[in-house]
């Protein structure tokens, strides 16, 4: 029923706590993907040692360093499963994560199926504690735009994806960028389908001094065609409140110019009214980013 993936660089130290989370699972139709980014250190070894004895399938794919935009898109062509799942290489699952996607999903009414891409739940931190907001009905059936706009839901999650849908919509890749692409996405799926949302903690998050969470703003500005996709991408939507809609105009221009598109932007944005109240700050933001990166 699913295709768990990892997408890994340098994580041997790491690894085996999702290894040994979905040797816990109750739930067993399952297989693991795991798609090594150019690791230089054992993890090809470790994998390998594993495949010999799990009691699941385990297929192993080693690529060049390329992001894990690049990692997702392979995972899904690879994938056996009728659902693809994500599974970060310093996070792991609770025992009852896949019995609970597999739970939820049987919960939608056979006829309505169609309509949804797959399941939604909750991520916490190595403590237990919650990571985020809950969503706020125990069985909530919504978009991915309309859980961050409509209801104010922020925060990790975890969840799965029917693999015909995630195969429709692959993740963008732009040469030297490495910030992951999911808001873009998200939102694209989210115009033609929805998720079952459940109260549930799935998986844990560890985040790691060097991952891509802690890397903020510096991993924006070195994937500047990246964040501005994204940002066009929640102007089309239009859900965004007054202030953060000429923010994200500002910033569609901001990241535009790093990009080297400026004159894009203007032709990209849905409102050029917009474009010229905010152009002035978005040429600011971009000058106040070169003289961090120089100085700072």
């Amino acid at each position: 029923m699913f295709t768990v993936s990892t997408p890994t660089f340098d994580r041997a130290h790491t690894l085996r706590k999702a290894y040994e989370s979905l040797r816990q699972q109750t739930f067993r139709s399952f297989e693991w993907l795991v798609i090594d980014d150019g690791s230089t250190d054992e993890t090809r070894d470790l994998v390998r040692s594993w495949i010999k004895n799990a009691s699941f399938p385990i297929r192993y794919f080693h690529q060049p360093n390329s992001g894990k935009n690049a990692c997702e898109n392979r995972a899904a062509q690879a994938a056996r499963g009728r659902f693809l799942a994500i599974l970060d290489s310093d996070d792991w699952y609770v025992p009852t994560a896949l019995e609970t996607f597999a739970s939820a999903w049987d919960s939608i009414e056979p006829s309505k199926r169609q309509e949804f891409v797959g399941i939604v739940a909750h991520c916490a931190d190595p403590d237990g504690v919650l990571i985020g907001d809950p969503f706020p009905r125990d069985v909530l059936d919504t978009t991915y735009t309309e859980l961050r706009g409509k209801y104010r839901v922020a925060g990790d999650k975890a969840g799965c994806g029917r693999i015909d849908v995630v195969r429709r919509f692959p993740f963008p890749v732009f040469e030297g960028e490495r910030q992951h692409a999911g808001g873009v996405v998200y939102r694209r799926i989210a115009r033609e389908y929805r998720a079952r949302c459940v109260n549930k903690i799935v998986k844990i998050n560890e985040y790691q001094p060097d991952g891509m969470t802690a890397s903020g703003r510096r991993l924006w500005l070195a994937s500047p065609r990246t964040e501005k996709l994204a940002l066009l991408e929640s102007l089309i939507d239009s859900d965004l409140g007054a202030s953060r809609r000429l923010r994200s105009y500002a910033s569609h221009l901001r990241f535009a110019l790093h990009a080297g598109l400026g004159r894009k932007s203007w032709t990209d944005s849905p409102s050029k009214l917009a474009w010229l109240v905010t152009a002035p700050v978005g040429i600011m933001l971009y000058l106040r980013d070169l003289v961090r990166e120089r100085w700072l």
